[in-house]
């Protein structure tokens, strides 16, 4: 449906542009074909041949090979023997098309949410997040939350601007097998027994082990991940000052995953050292 929503597009775009030369319009026209854009998609995995696609798309081999030629004609991929390889051109072409499918489905959510909060490098990378749905509703995104803590099995990542004690002690339960990345929001409210709590549960000691690693920053952006799914949510442009956590991006989808990790990354080499000082504590 959002492909159908691309093909669409740019079709009109191609049809309203008069002042556009032949030779960007021919372009235009490989992009907005869906059978092109599907074999734009193949050959970003692997190369293959054109029998692969007659195969693949059901198509004659003379009806393939003309989306091949044109694509081939537009610089987008190109042959070796009798296989062929996406070029760097498609491989831009791919992503933007990608990004344009994920701004279309979720226009909404980015037109309500502050997405200028996000690093400008990972606005380019939206086209990643092509895979992922969005959950409504604060039980479902705590729930979900949560049930991502519960399925990590090597290593988890929580970017978050609440401290919730549950949390600290559920860490301490799976710190023997799971490695746990905590970065806190530096103006978090966290409740007053949170001190006597990680004492009771011996948290430091995990933390000199490097069972536990900690830091504080500055973002009201929300991610949890494992090594199979990640969550994101970005505060509503109309109060960035706390979390919004009625809705938020989830998916198991690779590239959605690597987005996730490499922005929590992102904060982490902005982070502080985690000191609880500085936190705001309430009864």
């Amino acid at each position: 449906m959002i492909d159908q929503c691309v093909y669409f597009t740019l079709d009109k775009a191609i049809t309203k542009s008069q002042d556009h030369s032949k030779e960007n319009l021919n372009f235009l026209k490989q992009v907005s074909n869906p059978t092109k854009l599907s074999i734009l998609r193949e050959l970003i995995k692997n190369e293959h041949s054109i029998s692969y696609f007659a195969r693949k798309t059901g198509l004659t081999i003379p009806g393939i090979k003309k989306h091949i030629e044109g694509l081939e004609n537009a610089g987008m991929i190109q042959r070796s023997s009798s296989r062929y390889s996406i070029s760097s051109l498609g491989r831009i072409v791919l992503a933007s098309v990608n990004s344009f499918s994920f701004i279309s489905k979720c226009r909404e959510y980015l037109n309500e949410h502050a997405i200028e909060l996000l690093p400008p490098e990972f606005i380019y990378r939206f086209g990643e997040l092509k895979e992922s749905r969005l959950i409504t509703g604060q039980m479902r995104g705590w729930e979900t939350s949560k049930r991502l803590a519960c399925e990590a099995e090597k290593e988890y990542f929580c970017m978050a601007d609440q401290a919730a004690i549950p949390l600290f002690e559920f860490i301490v339960k799976k710190a023997s097998s799971v490695k746990y990345h905590l970065l806190l929001d530096e103006e978090t409210t966290v409740p007053k027994d949170l001190r006597n709590v990680k004492k009771r549960i011996h948290w430091d000691r995990y933390v000199k082990q490097g069972l536990i690693e900690e830091k504080v920053v500055h973002s009201k952006i929300i991610l949890v991940i494992n090594e199979k799914e990640a969550l994101v949510t970005i505060p509503h442009k109309d109060n960035t000052g706390i979390a919004d956590t009625t809705s938020c991006l989830l998916s198991s989808d690779e590239n959605f995953c690597k987005w996730c990790r490499d922005l929590f990354r992102y904060f982490w080499e902005k982070g502080s050292p985690f000191d609880d000082s500085k936190f705001k504590y309430v009864p």
